[in-house]
């Protein structure tokens, strides 16, 4: 079937600059070049098309309904909102459970993003879902796009969801041939981009510079009183090659990416979704060509190649962390090698992802 219309409901808000928005903003863009496409997000900055234009990196082409209100308020003029909309040619699609089937309900065919191994915020709401999801007339109107083989292999095991799903890994935007191009520093640059706190293993990367005085580190990401009281810790530990920064806009994060000679993806066991999730942060990484020094964990198989520039660590393991980090520091390697890794992370782009994501919608 055909679909001229596609209307996407975030209830994340914009200025929080997480992975969540980050991504259906950028997916926003790509479904806009084969449907008109509608998004529906909350903001409470007038310059809320400034802040969209600085995390997709272009002017958005995708229209926006923009509310500065509580979680239920948008709930509901979101739906009022959708009523508007021709029923036969409009694909719903959203993250939020409640709102697909809401959706469903008033006659538009549905798609549910899953991120997550649970459907509700308790058991119990969950369980409720999938009774509603498993009857006739949802499988008939809902569809749902799981972020990896592992997570669809849960939700079926967990819940018997019987709808149909689709396994999409998450994805990104090619960096520029400009940035992929970068001239390397003559001293090691060690970057990481992502979350702050204990469960991403911030303070082990605070270690991995302390032992390498001759390579520069960067952390980027956090709140502003993260980042202060990181600055705070260094500073007590006497590191001087090691610099933190708040939440960057997206162009900057890229910089930091290509120009790095080694990137750090480390999270922790501590971290709920790792039996299942698909970092954005994996492809971006993966897209520059560059070193990645990658947390060992079994799902990344499903996305991660042999590569002699990636080497996984143990989690929580300091020594495996350090052994890692030297040989890939004092690896040597071709541009062959950069290519070829750069080449297999094209393969994870935001409109490869749409595409597929939109025949699976139209089957």
């Amino acid at each position: 079937m055909n679909y001229s219309n596609i209307f996407i409901y975030n209830k994340t808000w914009l200025e929080s600059g997480m992975a969540n928005i980050v991504q259906t903003l950028h997916m926003a863009q790509r479904f806009d070049s084969i449907a008109k496409t509608t998004i529906c997000i909350r903001c409470g900055n007038e310059n809320y098309q400034d802040q969209i234009k600085n995390i997709i990196s272009s002017e958005p082409t995708f229209r926006c309904i923009v509310k500065n209100k509580n979680a239920l308020m948008h709930f509901i003029s979101s739906l009022i909102s959708l009523n508007a909309f021709e029923r036969k040619n409009t694909i719903f699609y959203s993250r939020t459970v409640l709102m697909c089937i809401v959706a469903s309900i008033m006659g538009f065919n549905s798609v549910l993003e899953l991120h997550q191994d649970k459907l509700g915020r308790f058991e119990f709401i969950s369980k409720l879902f999938v009774k509603l999801l498993n009857m006739n007339y949802f499988l008939l109107k809902l569809k749902i796009v799981v972020i990896s083989q592992s997570l669809k292999e849960i939700i079926i095991f967990k819940y018997n969801v019987k709808s149909k799903i689709y396994v999409s890994h998450d994805a990104a935007d090619m960096p520029s041939k400009l940035l992929l191009n970068l001239t390397k520093r003559r001293r090691g640059l060690v970057v990481y981009t992502g979350k702050l706190g204990n469960d991403r293993s911030v303070g082990h990367i605070v270690e991995l510079a302390k032992s390498d005085p001759g390579s520069d580190f960067r952390i980027i990401g956090g709140t502003i009183d993260q980042v202060r009281e990181l600055r705070q810790d260094i500073k007590q530990l006497s590191i001087t090659n090691l610099k933190i920064f708040s939440r960057q806009r997206y162009s900057r994060i890229r910089f930091f990416q290509c120009k790095a000679s080694i990137l750090i993806a480390f999270w922790s066991k501590d971290v709920p979704t790792m039996k299942y999730c698909s970092p954005l942060k994996l492809f971006e990484y993966m897209q520059t060509g560059n070193k990645i020094l990658l947390h060992n964990f079994r799902v990344f198989e499903e996305v991660v190649p042999k590569n002699i520039l990636i080497r996984k660590c143990e989690p929580d393991n300091k020594a495996s962390e350090l052994a890692e980090y030297k040989y890939l520091r004092d690896l040597n390697f071709s541009d062959k090698d950069r290519a070829k890794l750069s080449m297999y992370g094209a393969n994870f782009t935001y409109k490869a992802r749409v595409s597929n994501i939109f025949e699976f919608i139209s089957r």
